[in-house]
């Protein structure tokens, strides 16, 4: 009797230790289940957008779209890009310089240099429109802004295809775009839509220039047509007075620059006639200011003109003004 209760005793010993070490480590020591709820975020999951910018590029940058028809820029009323097939995108784009040592800049002196839209491996480049006051950003580390420009896109273009990108600095920074209402016509200079029921705004009224060999002058003349762009073009349009074409341009390749223009047209004969020849300008004299070429055309006669442009390497800006 007493060998049993010795036993019993002996086991009990041995028995005790084992499940209080247990219990202090159920206690003690987080579990399996806990410890996985840090494993790292795994490649098929979704990061917003914050975190993806935050985490890639050294500026955020975001823009809202609004996809137009027509365009009022300069003219007394909104007119269609050149094509059929384009549409106008405007942006009105946050960025904030997230990293970048230099300051984040966007300069309409300066065309925007360095803003692009990329898709499918294209790039596509803002358009000038306004005026100089449209001056843009300079936003040193941890400043924000806006600003808003405009691009002639394809009208297939989809949004969640395409990316704001900013190329002035290394390395390269990308944001979202979004939005996208369609409208049918935009009023840059107001920054708005305008409605199908807007009265169409008096003529916008700036000064002009004429060159001459004989001394410069200065005008003060109603803009009714206006156009900029990078490359050829054939620009038509119709006077019934006597008007002014006034012209500028920059160089944008370090390669080769060059514009030059033709005219024909009018009722009088004092130029080519339409389908004929283009007038040649090489007489016509140019002025210079910083990084660009100003340069006049007085139209002496009425009726339909066309105004041939060969360029390469450069952005040109024209505008048509007449009393």
């Amino acid at each position: 009797m007493k060998v049993t209760i010795a036993i019993l005793w002996l086991l009990a010993m041995l028995i005790i230790p084992f499940t209080s070490c247990s219990n202090n480590t159920a206690t003690n020591y987080p579990s399996t289940i806990a410890i996985t709820k840090t494993v790292p975020i795994t490649l098929n999951q979704t990061l917003s957008p914050t975190q993806k910018v935050t985490s890639q590029y050294l500026a955020y940058i975001s823009a809202n779209v609004t996809i137009a028809e027509k365009e009022m820029c300069n003219t007394a009323v909104a007119v269609p890009p050149s094509s059929s097939d384009s549409v106008y995108w405007i942006l009105e784009i946050s960025v904030k310089n997230s990293n970048y040592s230099q300051p984040v800049q966007a300069d309409y002196q300066q065309m925007f240099k360095g803003w692009v839209i990329t898709s499918n491996n294209k790039i596509y480049y803002p358009e000038l429109c306004g005026s100089i006051k449209d001056t843009g950003i300079n936003l040193k580390m941890d400043e924000t802004s806006k600003f808003i420009m405009h691009f002639i896109m394809p009208r297939t273009m989809v949004i969640g295809s395409a990316q704001i990108c900013y190329q002035g600095q290394q390395p390269y920074s990308y944001g979202t775009l979004s939005g996208g209402a369609l409208v049918s016509a935009y009023d840059w200079a107001n920054k708005k839509v305008i409605s199908s029921t807007s009265v169409a705004p008096t003529p916008l009224v700036e000064k002009y220039y004429i060159f001459g060999v004989m001394g410069d002058r200065n005008l003060s003349l109603k803009t009714i047509k206006s156009w900029d762009g990078t490359g050829n073009n054939v620009l038509e349009f119709s006077v019934t007075q006597p008007s002014v074409i006034n012209y500028s341009y920059t160089a944008t390749s370090s390669i080769t620059s060059n514009f030059d223009w033709g005219l024909q047209g009018g009722n009088s004969g004092n130029y080519a006639k339409l389908g004929s020849t283009f007038w040649d300008r090489t007489m016509s004299p140019e002025r210079q200011s910083g990084n660009y070429t100003f340069g006049s055309i007085e139209l002496g006669d009425v009726g339909t003109f066309k105004l041939k442009i060969t360029a390469i390497g450069c952005h040109w800006y024209i505008k048509l003004g007449t009393e």
